[in-house]
């Protein structure tokens, strides 16, 4: 992950890019249709965070466009387990998910295992 800047051509490289923001794009909108008509709640703030969209766009450019759909995924699903423990742990009505902050932390994770990979 770490290398690829130095493995890849510069035209792969913006294909990379070019992937993964689509790929960021498609989810956003669809998040967005989603929170319009099925919860009828404002998109921005209400059900994403901008700083949650920004994240999105910021790290697409940091991957392969495999290693960006996995990470993502992955990175989701933890989102996921590690809201759904905290919730269980603290019974708060605090209903906000700090989406990029434990997306951040996982990422750390990933720099983390790839450091001590090689």
């Amino acid at each position: 992950m770490l290398i690829m800047f130095y493995t890849h051509r510069a035209e792969t490289i913006w294909m990379y890019y070019s992937f993964n923001i689509f790929i960021v794009s498609v989810v956003v909108i669809v998040l967005w249709v989603f929170a319009k008509f099925i919860l009828n709640k404002p998109f921005i703030n209400h059900s994403l965070g901008m700083g949650d969209i920004v994240f999105f766009y910021a790290i697409s450019l940091g991957f392969t466009s495999q290693d960006f759909i996995l990470y993502f995924v992955l990175s989701i699903l933890f989102t996921l387990v590690l809201t759904l423990a905290l919730k269980m742990l603290n019974r708060s009505e605090n209903h906000t998910i700090p989406l990029a902050g434990y997306m951040s932390v996982f990422y750390a994770f990933v720099i983390l295992f790839s450091l001590f990979e090689y």
